[in-house]
């Protein structure tokens, strides 16, 4: 479904133009928010409280054989991504010397789009919408290490694991016998993660 969704947002936006990508990207997001609205509005009551739970996050119904599944999507991608890491060092240089140094950019934009896109299904899958793990371990894990793409990608899956840990944790305990979802938790969290992220390059937007 992931994928569909991100074909369909490459199809309508033509091209990976960040401002048009941007607006399509939003688009096909209400679009999408709409139709879960109109299933909780209609489903059963139970499948809304698990609708609700996985869209806040959390660990409590992931199981084994849904991680091996998980596993199975995730695996190609993260291959992905390490193997083209060293053509993507090369092409933070600029589109000019990447090409001259052979990268072909349009294939590595698109596998190193739809490699993300692969992951992030694979991980909703299991526990629903964690958004804001994805935007604070890359961030975090370029302050703790020094290096190219594959200290990144490998800083940024075990920063990114340690965060959903501990929010689960957090949100398990801190309020016990209440427990409360981690994506709550790293909401909470986030939200001042990004206010103070667009802050610091207030003069780069």
């Amino acid at each position: 479904m992931g994928v569909a969704v991100a074909l369909l947002v490459v199809v309508l936006a033509r091209d990976l133009s960040r401002p048009r990508f941007i607006l399509i990207g939003i688009g096909v997001a209400w679009a999408l928010s709409a139709a879960m609205g109109l299933f909780v509005t209609t489903a059963d009551i139970r499948d809304v409280q698990t609708a609700m739970t996985w869209l806040a996050g959390s660990l409590h119904a992931a199981t084994w054989p849904l991680l091996a599944v998980a596993v199975v999507w995730a695996l190609p991608a993260v291959l992905i991504l390490y193997l083209t890491a060293r053509a993507a060092d090369v092409a933070l240089m600029g589109n000019q010397v990447a090409s001259g140094l052979g990268v072909r950019l349009s294939r590595l934009t698109l596998l190193r789009f739809f490699a993300p896109v692969l992951l992030t299904a694979a991980s909703v899958s299991c526990v629903g919408s964690l958004g804001f793990v994805g935007l604070m371990a890359p961030h975090m894990a370029r302050f703790l290490l020094r290096g190219g793409q594959v200290a990144l990608l490998t800083g940024s899956a075990l920063v990114g694991a340690l965060l959903v840990l501990l929010t689960d944790t957090i949100g398990r305990l801190a309020f016990a016998p209440l427990q409360i979802p981690a994506g709550i938790i790293i909401s909470l969290i986030g939200c001042p993660f990004f206010i103070l992220l667009l802050w610091r390059r207030r003069d780069a937007l």
